[in-house]
């Protein structure tokens, strides 16, 4: 994919069976896309053109250097990447669509987080 259908395929969603679920599934893939092109050459993904190309809409006191820093020290991390999506179920109010998360769903994904933490100490 080139840049342009990278972005209308992390973009759509409402030809998606699942709507914003499914957008939401599209950019993580796009995102693991980029982890693993860091992993195998972080130079290629954090060349000084790739970062001109989303500086207009990315912002971040993290320097070039502590970037690909990041991007060596954490390579392997990439070999274990989890998603996951927090569901709810959909309301609308003066228009607007909401997401209401129930409490079990809040409990989950809580648990999901604080196993992924205790399991890196």
């Amino acid at each position: 994919m080139d840049g342009t259908q990278a972005l209308q395929f992390s973009r759509m969603r409402y030809d998606d069976p699942q709507g914003d679920y499914g957008r939401q599934i599209r950019q993580q893939l796009m995102i693991e896309s980029v982890i693993n092109k860091l992993k195998d050459d972080p130079s290629s993904v954090l060349s000084n053109d790739f970062l001109n190309v989303v500086s207009d809409n990315v912002r971040s006191n993290i320097s070039l250097t502590s970037l690909r820093n990041l991007a060596t020290k954490y390579r392997d991390s990439a070999q274990t990447i989890n998603r996951d999506q927090i569901k709810g179920t959909g309301e609308m109010d003066n228009g607007v669509s909401y997401q209401i998360i129930s409490d079990a769903e809040f409990q989950r994904v809580h648990n999901e987080i604080e196993n992924a933490l205790n399991a890196t100490e």
